[in-house]
C-alpha cells in the first residue's frame, strides 16, 4: 500500500528540502540573498536585513511570515519595512513591486 504513495512522499521531501534551503539563505545573518534568483531591489544603501525583508515581501510573504522566517519580531520587520520604503522612496507595497519589476517608483 505505501508504495503507491511513494511518488507523493518523494516530491514532498524534495520540495521541503528546496524550501528549507531558501529559508536558511534568507535568514543568514550575513545578509546573503538566496542564489536561486537575481536580487530584485536596487542597491541604495540597504542593510542586509532590509534587503532580506524586501526580497521576502516581493516573494509574497506577510510581515508575520517574514518575522518567523528571520527569527525576529513583527515590530522589527515593520521597522525594516519602513526604512526600506524610505530608502527606496516608495510609499506602498505596490510601489515596491513596480520598482522591482520596472525600475520605477515615485
Amino acid at each position: 500500500r505505501i508504495a503507491r504513495y511513494l511518488p507523493i512522499i518523494t516530491e514532498m521531501i524534495r520540495l521541503h528540502d528546496r524550501f528549507d534551503t531558501q529559508i536558511h539563505a534568507v535568514a543568514d545573518p550575513s545578509g546573503t540573498v538566496p542564489a536561486n534568483g537575481p536580487m530584485l531591489l536596487p542597491d541604495r544603501d540597504l542593510t542586509p536585513r532590509e534587503r532580506a525583508v524586501g526580497e521576502l515581501i516581493l516573494k509574497g510573504h506577510s510581515s508575520l511570515s517574514i518575522a518567523l522566517l528571520l527569527g525576529i519580531s513583527i515590530e522589527t520587520v515593520r521597522v525594516h519595512r519602513r526604512n526600506l520604503y524610505r530608502k527606496l522612496s516608495v510609499a506602498s507595497q505596490a510601489e515596491l513591486f513596480a520598482l522591482a519589476m520596472h525600475g520605477t517608483a515615485r
